[in-house]
């Protein structure tokens, strides 16, 4: 999948080779979704066995966990960023009128999509890490479409300008806007709610983990001089 995402290169030439693209990166980034239920049993399972193994054998499988975690996060992380630089390229290569307000839907259409599909508040702090984390790059896409937000404003307020002169035509285009308006709000409202949620549950969950800790090691300590 690594190797997939770096064959791509960059961005094509016209818009028809950036629309092949987006298909061909829209079908791994769901494979990599995909794997994230793998990835979480892999977890729990690491996780049941360090409890029971020796030391060592325990650090290695958290460092096997750790290493697996990162080149996975890593992966999504590309393949977000290499979704980004599509975006702007087919923004840029947009001549219609029309067409760049469908466009930009489509963009909103997508991270509604990761919003309201987002998996439930998990309970570990690295599990809420990183919803946290793809969390923020839902508002961080929606600052990033701030610019192209400015040019739909100005496309359903100044038709003529974009070569509109069909008044159906153009109140279209000003129902598209509006319609765009209100998804990026809804948009940036769910986030940011989901943002003050998961950083609630963060602060607790870590703080039952360092609780839970400490009682372990109170546990284990009084067993440990019994055996001796």
């Amino acid at each position: 999948m690594e190797a997939e995402l770096v064959a791509q290169g960059e961005p094509g030439l016209n818009l028809e080779q950036v629309k092949k693209q987006q298909d061909n990166l829209k079908a791994n980034q769901q494979i990599i979704e995909d794997r994230k239920l793998f990835i979480d049993d892999l977890n729990s399972t690491g996780l049941e066995l360090m409890d029971i193994c020796a030391e060592q054998d325990a650090v290695d499988i958290q460092n096997r966990l750790l290493d697996i975690n990162k080149r996975y996060e890593g992966l999504k992380s590309k393949a977000h960023t290499k979704s980004r630089d599509l975006t702007d390229a087919k923004r840029k290569l947009t001549q219609e009128a029309g067409d760049t307000l469908d466009h930009l839907k489509d963009e909103l259409d997508g991270l509604h999509q990761t919003v309201t599909n987002a998996d439930p508040i998990p309970s570990s702090p690295e599990k809420l890490r990183n919803e946290i984390d793809e969390n923020k790059a839902v508002l961080e896409d929606l600052e990033h479409q701030k610019q192209a937000l400015a040019k739909a404003e100005d496309v359903a307020k100044n038709p003529k300008a974009y070569g509109v002169e069909d008044l159906t035509d153009a109140e279209e285009l000003q129902h598209k806007y509006k319609e765009i308006c209100d998804m990026s709000k809804d948009i940036r409202l769910m986030a940011e709610a989901r943002d003050k949620n998961l950083t609630t549950a963060l602060k607790l969950s870590e703080r039952f983990y360092d609780m839970s800790v400490d009682v372990m090691s109170g546990l284990r300590d009084p067993l440990e001089y019994t055996a001796v």
